[in-house]
């Protein structure tokens, strides 16, 4: 890893939304992915939304959800580590 380059890991702790099977199946498929780019980058969540085909009024409703409960904090051991952690 190169120097002041950060891993992310991104945890979902509860599914939130119980409207229909695709949140559950979208928060799943979140929860699966531990390590994304250098940045965390939206373009690549609605990249994985729209292969799933759901409409994308639904998409952006739960982007703008799942980024409201992004709460972001150090690790205390590794500062190079990030985690995102869905509450």
């Amino acid at each position: 890893m190169a120097l002041g380059e950060r891993r992310v890991r991104v945890t979902v702790s509860v599914i939130a939304l119980r409207v229909g099977n695709w949140e559950r199946d979208i928060l799943y498929l979140i929860s699966e992915m531990r390590l994304l780019e250098k940045y965390l980058n939206i373009i690549t969540f609605l990249s994985l939304f729209t292969l799933l085909e759901v409409n994308i009024h639904k998409i952006i409703a739960l982007s703008k959800f799942l980024l409201s409960k992004f709460i972001v904090f150090s690790r205390g051991v590794n500062a190079n580590e990030t985690d995102y952690c869905l509450l």
